[in-house]
């Protein structure tokens, strides 16, 4: 059991020993990744020639933002990448209506397979970088590239996928979106640990470690709304040296935790049947 108290003492003396890696690696996966938000907007401000909304950057002239649901926009990446690939494409086009909307096809394709087979996995990767770094104080950077080293992206990103997918269903009710968001929130660390599990045991084991303790999750979550909103005050730069790796350093923690505890749960439940059937065969030895 942990309490937000003993967590963040536990995720500050973590960030001492190990801060310019951390840093490094939110910082990545900020520019690689669409996960940090509030970190975005640094890039928006300093690269604002290239960095646009997603409508107004990859829809010609022809083709109005209505005419395409926002559900579908937001399974656009909004990350540097691929704003900038989109971008260079754009300028050099002279738009004539087909190339143009053959190019948005492309753009959309790329950018969904950059999501699933990139973003998604990097995400993975940074989970696998924080419970590493939470025993073992020199872990490299690398980490986060574990999958690509080990060639095994099919089923992460899979899973990810289904993940993915189904958050956005659940979304349409709103409670049921923000209960499956904890419920769904230890599968990259699961596939951190194990990048081969099938994607029903992932939900499972993630439906278990997080049963009970989802008000609790929430509540780490709100605990953190202060150093949000001040980070929003200085462009995100103050997420990305300190609010990102705190928040990170913070919330391996619970996986770990949530993890030890069903496991020995499974172990007191194993000696118990063991126990059981050792008195059972003992009785029928002694003739009860």
């Amino acid at each position: 059991m942990w309490s937000r108290k003993e967590l963040k003492k536990k995720a500050r003396i973590l960030i001492k020993s190990n801060y310019w890696r951390s840093v490094s690696v939110c910082f990545l996966i900020a520019m690689l990744t669409a996960s940090y938000p509030i970190s975005r907007s640094l890039f928006l401000n300093y690269f604002p020639d290239k960095i646009q909304t997603k409508t107004e950057l990859i829809l010609p002239a022809f083709i109005s933002a209505e005419s395409l649901s926002s559900a579908f926009l937001d399974f656009i990446p909004d990350n540097f990448v691929v704003a900038s690939f989109l971008h260079t494409i754009q300028n050099s086009l002279k738009r004539p209506d087909l190339i143009v909307t053959s190019f948005l096809t492309l753009g959309v394709i790329f950018s969904l397979l950059y999501k699933f087979f990139i973003s998604n996995l990097l995400i993975v990767g940074e989970k696998r970088f924080f419970v590493e770094s939470y025993n073992y104080e020199d872990t490299y950077i690398s980490k986060i590239f574990f999958l690509y080293k080990l060639r095994y992206l099919a089923n992460p990103s899979w899973v990810m996928f289904c993940c993915t997918l189904f958050q956005k269903l659940w979304d349409l009710t709103i409670i049921g979106g923000i209960i499956k968001h904890y419920e769904y929130s230890m599968i990259p660390y699961i596939l951190a640990e194990n990048p081969k599990i099938s994607q029903k045991n992932a939900f499972f084991l993630s439906k278990q470690l997080t049963k009970g303790n989802k008000w609790r999750l929430f509540l780490l979550d709100c605990s953190f709304l202060g150093w949000e909103l001040l980070s929003l005050f200085t462009l995100g730069i103050l997420d990305i040296l300190y609010v990102r790796p705190y928040k990170m350093n913070c919330k391996e923690h619970p996986y770990i935790c949530f993890y030890e505890e069903t496991m020995c749960f499974q172990e007191l439940l194993n000696m118990s049947s063991s126990m059981i059937l050792i008195l059972s065969m003992f009785l029928l030895k002694m003739n009860f």
